[in-house]
Formats: C-alpha cells, sequence, structure tokens
C-alpha cells in the first residue's frame, strides 16, 4: 500500500512532496492516511446498494460517493471534497479564490466564476513577475498565529496548480468596471462578496461551529478590498499600492 498523508495540507507520500499531478496516478484506493496536526486518520472505500463511497474512520457522516469510479477526474475530485470536509473540522477553509505569491505574501482573488480571477493572477505575473500557485482554489488555515494560503490539488478548469503556501497579505474581491477603484471593505460587507465564494457544504453543528469560528476570525484579522477593475496594469499598480503601504 502507498502511504499518502495530508501533511500542513500538502499531498505527501513516505514524506516526500511529490507533484500534485502525478498524486491522483499513484493513489491506491484501498486505503490511505491523512494526517492533520498528528492526528492520523484512515479512508476506504465501501459499497452501499451497489454504490461506491469513500469515507473516512471516526467521520463516516463524510463520506463521499464514486458515482464514476472509472473516471480519473470525478475520483480526484470526490476524494478532495472528503479531504476538505474533514479540513473544515480542523480549522481550514476552501476559497474559490486565485492566490497568487508576491514578496512572499499570498494575495487571494475572489468572486464567481467567469469574474475574472485567473486574469487578474496573470496580470501580476506579467507586470509583476508574481507567482500563480492556483488559479481557481486556495485552502486557508492559521498557523502559528498567522493566516496562511495553501495551494490545492484542484485547480478547476485553470492550468496553475503550485504545492506552496504563503502568509497572506490581502483578500480581494472582484467586480469587472470600466474603471480601476479599489475600496477597503467592513466585515459585514467582505462576507456578503466572500461568502458564496467558500466552500460550505452540509455540517455537523459541531463541524459547523468550527466553520463560522474560522470565518469570524479570518474576516476581523485579514483585510479585505473591494476591486473595481479592468482588465490592466493600472489595476495591479492601484492594488499593489494599497496593499503594501497599508501593510508598511
Amino acid at each position: 500500500m502507498i502511504e499518502v498523508v495530508f501533511a500542513n495540507l500538502y499531498v505527501v507520500i513516505k514524506t516526500k512532496i511529490i507533484k500534485i499531478s502525478s498524486f491522483w496516478s499513484l493513489f491506491s484506493f484501498s486505503q490511505f492516511s491523512l494526517d492533520t496536526d498528528n492526528d492520523n486518520i484512515t479512508i476506504h472505500q465501501k459499497a452501499i446498494e451497489e454504490k461506491i463511497f469513500l469515507y473516512a474512520e471516526g467521520y463516516e457522516n463524510l463520506s463521499v460517493p464514486l458515482l464514476y469510479p472509472e473516471d480519473p477526474y470525478w475520483t480526484e475530485q470526490q476524494v478532495y471534497r472528503l479531504c476538505a470536509n474533514i479540513l473544515l473540522s480542523k480549522g481550514a477553509l476552501h476559497l474559490h479564490s486565485s492566490f497568487v505569491l508576491y514578496r512572499e505574501k499570498a494575495i487571494l482573488f475572489t468572486g464567481p466564476s467567469g469574474i475574472g480571477k485567473t486574469t487578474q493572477a496573470e496580470l501580476w505575473r506579467d507586470y509583476r513577475g508574481g507567482l500563480i500557485v492556483n488559479g481557481d482554489a486556495s485552502l486557508i488555515r492559521k498557523v502559528d498565529d498567522v493566516w496562511q494560503a495553501f495551494g490545492t490539488p484542484v485547480h478547476g478548469s485553470s492550468p496553475y496548480c503550485e504545492n506552496r503556501q504563503a502568509p497572506i497579505a490581502a483578500l480581494i474581491a472582484l467586480r469587472q468596471g470600466k474603471e480601476n477603484r479599489m475600496e477597503r471593505l467592513d466585515g459585514y460587507e467582505a462576507l456578503r462578496f466572500c461568502l458564496p465564494e467558500l466552500y460550505r457544504p452540509k455540517m455537523e453543528p459541531e463541524t459547523e461551529e468550527v466553520f463560522w469560528n474560522t470565518v469570524d476570525a479570518f474576516f476581523s484579522e485579514i483585510p479585505v478590498y473591494l476591486l473595481t477593475c479592468r482588465p490592466d496594469e493600472d489595476a495591479v499598480a492601484l492594488t499593489e499600492n494599497t496593499i503594501f503601504q497599508t501593510e508598511n
């Protein structure tokens, strides 16, 4: 059996971090362990009424179906879904967002599909040399009193998928417009724009309490902005000046 663990939210095989795209082809569904904060969790498959499910010991209520087990893409999505469900109980949030690494900090762009998350990330790559860690999804977790963003093994239709992490400089909600302007959002407005982009499955009461406590802490401690913008370098310059001047 290949031993697989989720260490620091990264996929690791025998202590060696591997390329995410090769993880799924190496994966053995007989069982694997999910390690979060030294909490080893073994995940199995089971058959119920001729349907195959993945479940984790101690988290049986979080089982997910494998309706198309012969389809690698479907299997990948369901494995990650189960991992994301478990990580919610550990205070980790999955955010629909692009993740740019710049000046060793994470800049997250969020919004509904088609709003321009990948486009903004590519502008930062082209005009500021930023690294696009992921074009569609990020995991967020507080580690040693610092909010960190992590790359994920899923990336939607975006081609970008890097196994990196960084402290979060800011979260930016996107809105398309004819002029570039940026404003900081208070907690209520930040939630109004960003909550629809957080992964929120049906949760047990204990997990739901952890989720809302994590959301409350995150939006109280991390600056959130609304960027109304065109897809141009001026939008990058405005964002850079706002975030890093404020930070300094």
